[in-house]
């Protein structure tokens, strides 16, 4: 029993926090914040000359450039969340 806990604490837990690590900060957040900020450049580009005219040039493009890290760090939390979910939840009923 003290060596499957060992293993539980020197092996099984790095290695789901590695995954966890590499799922949401290697596979998610690295190319979603450049996808949203192309997605919103390009709805941007699209509106017409009076919606320039209504507002400061600096507050769009901040507009533009916050929506990406914004986005990506509700879906890295909600990724963690889910992950501390189902890795207790499986852990608890084991």
């Amino acid at each position: 029993m003290l060596a499957a806990m060992a293993l539980v604490v020197l092996v099984a837990r790095p290695f789901i926090a590695l995954m966890r690590y590499l799922i949401t900060n290697q596979a998610i957040a690295a190319p979603f914040t450049s996808l949203i900020r192309w997605q919103a450049h390009w709805h941007v580009v699209r509106q017409s000359w009076a919606f320039f005219q209504n507002d400061f040039a600096g507050r769009i493009s901040t507009r533009v450039m916050q929506t990406g890290p914004a986005v990506r760090s509700t879906l890295t939390a909600s990724v963690t969340a889910l992950w501390y979910i189902l890795a207790y939840g499986v852990t608890a009923i084991a």
